[in-house]
């Protein structure tokens, strides 16, 4: 068994909780937005946890071979939580069960941002991104950093200049980026160790300024006409300082075992999967049903203590059995 690496597990528990957070206050808010804790969290979080992605996925050799064992862990749970979700549709939204599953389907390739579970496209196709990147530089005899460059810059030239964003382009192409730096940092670690303890402080202080002036994908609020490249710029920027700030808070000061963190880390994207349903059931169901009227702050602490308590039981029952578990979650057989 691979030995795990505890500030990682805790790093990526931190985030999956950040996600939950992020969800309760967007379920909640109405101008969630403008949000001081939905600023400071989501220039950084799915950015960082492509970094590490990448980080663990790093081996100087990536075969082929891996792209169906990443297909059987990502794609076939992103269509069978699609299922799900396009079920649930039907049973809330009422209409032909064929014609609304095989629509919601439909749209799951189109625009997996749909219910929310893009994370597991995006992964998934820069990971092939990557396999491939990696094999053609050997091929070609050439470092495998300058080839992933030049398709960074492709994939953010069509993003940004040509705007396409279909089948979940945006995200592939905006978290390639995060995904390599992982990568690459991984591959480069020793080289990095020296100065990687300078960059605490200064990234901690900046990150406590940066976010105040963010939008997401838009300007900056101190530039009031622009190109939106400089608005990407900015996120970017953002992203990067965010990233180096609490990745390296965690790698100094949570760098030991944690059995509640390290079993949140373990099982991040079983609870990514579930807690939108989770959220949902909360926000129309339970809340709504309830004898007296909850405050909104009051609406945001119920969901984010209680979803992921509800994430963890249904991932110890879901995983009892190891076929469910391996559609649902991933999981080997």
């Amino acid at each position: 068994m691979k030995k795990r690496i505890a500030y990682l597990d805790n790093v990526k528990a931190f985030l999956i909780l950040t996600v939950v957070m992020v969800h309760s206050l967007v379920s909640t808010l109405p101008g969630y937005q403008s949000n001081i804790l939905f600023r400071y969290i989501v220039p950084f979080n799915m950015e960082l946890f492509m970094f590490v992605s990448g980080y663990l996925m790093y081996k100087e050799e990536q075969p082929w071979s891996k792209i169906p064992h990443r297909f059987m862990q990502l794609m076939v749970p992103y269509f069978v939580w699609e299922l799900i979700y396009g079920i649930k549709h039907v049973i809330f939204d009422q209409g032909d069960l064929m014609d609304k599953v095989i629509s919601h389907l439909t749209g799951a390739f189109v625009n997996p941002a749909g219910d929310g579970l893009w994370f597991l496209w995006a992964l998934f196709f820069i990971t092939v991104i990557q396999i491939a990147v990696v094999n053609v530089a050997k091929k070609l005899k050439m470092p495998s950093e300058i080839l992933t460059a030049v398709v960074a810059v492709v994939m953010a030239a069509g993003l940004v200049v040509l705007k396409f964003k279909s089948f979940g382009y945006q995200f592939v192409a905006w978290h390639y980026i995060y995904f390599n730096i992982g990568f690459y940092a991984k591959k480069h670690k020793e080289a990095i160790k020296p100065f990687a303890k300078y960059l605490m402080v200064p990234s901690v202080i900046l990150y406590a300024v940066v976010p105040l002036f963010w939008v997401r994908n838009g300007l900056p609020t101190f530039v009031s006409h622009g190109h939106i490249v400089i608005g990407y710029a900015y996120m970017f920027v953002c992203a990067v300082i965010g990233m180096c700030a609490f990745y390296t808070l965690f790698r100094t000061f949570a760098n030991k075992e944690s059995r509640f963190m390290g079993y949140i880390g373990k099982c991040t994207l079983a609870i990514y999967m579930v807690h939108f349903l989770v959220l949902e059931f909360f926000t129309f169901v339970l809340i709504p049903a309830l004898p007296f009227d909850m405050p909104l702050w009051s609406q945001v602490a119920f969901k984010f203590i209680l979803t992921p308590i509800v994430c963890f039981g249904a991932h110890e029952i879901l995983t009892k059995n190891k076929t469910v578990a391996h559609y649902l979650f991933g999981t080997p057989k």
